[in-house]
């Protein structure tokens, strides 16, 4: 489970989270400030095996936000703690929503 951190979530509506090049499992809007997903399996969002960061999207009626390369896929005890994002914010979308 990942928490997603920003503003305007309830407002433009989200209709899809995205880790990579695959969609979030599932998320949850939580409030206007939160969102928590289930990341995709790594080698979905990362199908070449790397363990590069990518980038996080939280599209919805308003257009898209990126985080981009916030958020890494980790194997084993190397990934520790619950993984968050900061500042997906639909206003500052490349699409002016």
């Amino acid at each position: 489970m990942v928490t997603i951190h920003g503003t305007g979530f309830t407002d433009s509506k989200v209709l899809e989270v995205s880790f990579g090049r695959a969609d979030a499992l599932r998320f949850h809007v939580v409030d206007d400030h939160e969102i928590r997903a289930t990341t995709p399996p790594a080698n979905q969002a990362v199908p070449d095996g790397s363990t590069s960061d990518v980038n996080v999207v939280v599209s919805g009626l308003g257009g898209a936000a990126f985080a981009t390369q916030t958020f890494r896929f980790g194997i084993g005890p190397a990934a520790q703690g619950p993984p968050e994002c900061e500042d997906a914010d639909p206003e500052d979308s490349p699409t002016g929503a």
